[in-house]
């Protein structure tokens, strides 16, 4: 086998997403995804909660090297990255996070100097 690095992604020609359930984003580099099958990746970090996305991601990059030192002396770059985008909601909820800002700025107790 060959070794080196490539700038063309490999993704999936069409996803559709289903608005009524959560979804998670898995990038991860070829040292995951030459020795772990797309689906045990994803199993195996679905079993996780959004707020367990660095547990998740630590037990696959684990996997990943644990596999890779099974199979010989060479252990790949193993790079991961796990996304819970909350879709339809991201807009919505930085613009009530701006609005909070603001009233709390405009409430703000007025100092004295002293």
């Amino acid at each position: 086998r060959q070794y080196g690095l490539s700038a063309e992604p490999e993704v999936a020609d069409d996803i559709e997403l289903d608005d009524s359930s959560d979804h998670f984003i898995l990038v991860c580099s070829d040292g995951v995804w030459d020795v772990l099958p797309p689906a045990q990746a994803v199993n195996l970090v679905g079993k996780f909660s959004p707020a367990e996305a660095q547990n998740a991601v630590e037990k696959l990059v684990q996997k990943a090297q644990l596999k890779w030192q099974q199979s010989g002396d060479v252990v790949d770059d193993i790079t991961a990255l796990l996304l819970w985008p909350a879709f339809g909601v991201g807009l919505e909820a930085v613009s009530e996070d701006k609005d909070t800002e603001t009233a709390e700025t405009e409430k703000a107790p007025e100092t004295e100097d002293t």
